[in-house]
């Protein structure tokens, strides 16, 4: 993949970014103290050049400290015309040598070395971790590196490789022994006394790939080993919601369309495939079916309507599905709204509408009737000695 670049540079700043180009081009990807020293060049000659207001030195030292970071991250940076292109390496997913494995992971921690880093120099997150790491003697809480493997002790464990005579079962001998454990929000482990979720969150926020916020829905997992004392932590999983619409091309891949499956008939009954054609009839066949089973039919239709449902009966199961999607927009923004005490607790939130101002005097109560000079409603909600006014304009 080939993208070209162009940053918000003129003049001299431009000239000077793309010779920082045409250097990092002759960098090599593993020279990470020249990348140091590149970007502490540019940063300083951004701050002391007399030329530059603060506005474009802030622009150069943004753009500069993400062309690094981009040749970092493995980035081939090449000099295209008056300006230059990023160029990205295919990925090999198949075929690789344990080094090339192993070097396509270190090079993959490198990619995200900065953003961990960043993420845990957040005060938040440093604080939640020498928490987990050096938890308060009153809490009866251990500290979460008991869950950490020691090398020198799983090193004696897999040179223990035979059983031993005195092993009560096979099992019993295996050096490692991974297992799931479902994080459940209720659930503590036994050993270090934390809640599930902050252990699988403190593993996640050291981890090598930095932490991200995810919407919809999770079953987060814990690998632990149950030959390891403490049961340590061998690794996570999070399982996501997958989202029905990212996407024609994605759902087409996949199969999830209409236009997917069609063309899957046609490709079948042009090849003259008919066990793909039963089989793909058959799975067709079987989502249908899924997909009834999950609709709760009770006044929607009846046994009869659904075993042989006529024109008008779809018509009428049409019109009630717009009605429900109706319906549910309906809630939805009236859920958004904001409520009254939110408003109040934060009345500089962007939630609050333009018209709803403070009111330029308050009491404790407001008094049974008072005069606006604006010629305004005046609508009062309470909350300790403040009070609101709807005025027909802000202010």
């Amino acid at each position: 993949m080939i993208v070209p670049i162009r940053p918000p540079l003129s003049g001299i700043s431009a000239q000077r970014y793309l010779a920082l180009a045409r250097t990092l081009g002759r960098t090599s990807l593993e020279d990470e103290p020249q990348r140091r020293r590149l970007l502490r060049d540019e940063v300083h000659w951004c701050r002391t050049q007399p030329g530059l207001d603060q506005a474009r030195r802030l622009t150069y030292a943004a753009v500069a400290h993400l062309l690094v970071d981009l040749h970092r991250m493995g980035w081939e940076i090449r000099e295209a015309g008056y300006g230059i292109e990023l160029v990205a390496q295919p990925v090999r997913l198949h075929g690789l040598t344990p080094d090339e494995v192993q070097a396509q992971k270190a090079q993959t921690r490198a990619m995200f070395r900065p953003a961990v880093a960043a993420q845990l120099g957040d005060p938040a997150v440093r604080q939640f971790v020498r928490r987990m790491e050096h938890p308060d003697a009153r809490s009866g809480k251990q500290p979460v590196t008991l869950l950490i493997a020691d090398g020198t002790e799983l090193h004696a464990r897999l040179r223990a490789l035979q059983p031993s005579p005195e092993s009560v079962s096979e099992a019993d001998s295996i050096p490692v022994r991974p297992y799931l454990q479902l994080v459940r929000a209720d659930a503590t482990d036994p050993w270090s006394g934390h809640g599930l979720r902050e252990i699988w969150r403190y593993f996640r926020y050291t981890w090598s790939i930095p932490q991200t916020t995810t919407p919809g829905r999770q079953l987060l997992y814990l690998v632990r080993d149950a030959a390891h004392p403490c049961h340590a932590v061998m690794g996570l999983i999070g399982l996501n919601n997958s989202a029905l619409q990212m996407g024609a091309l994605r759902e087409r891949d996949l199969g999830w369309s209409r236009e997917a499956l069609i063309e899957s008939l046609h490709n079948a009954a042009a090849a003259g495939d008919g066990e793909r054609l039963r089989s793909e009839y058959a799975w067709m066949e079987a989502r249908i079916a899924d997909a009834l089973a999950d609709v709760a039919t009770e006044g929607l239709l009846t046994d009869e309507e659904q075993t042989a449902p006529t024109p008008a009966v779809i018509a009428r199961l049409r019109h009630a599905a717009r009605d429900f999607d109706q319906s549910r927009d309906a809630t939805l923004r009236r859920i958004k709204q904001p409520r009254v005490a939110d408003v109040i607790e934060n009345p500089s939130s962007p939630l609050i509408p333009p018209s709803l101002t403070r009111c330029s005097t308050w009491s404790p109560s407001p008094p049974p009737t008072r005069s606006c000079s604006r010629r305004a409603a005046i609508s009062w909600r309470e909350s300790g000695r403040h009070c609101w006014r709807n005025c027909s304009r802000p202010g």
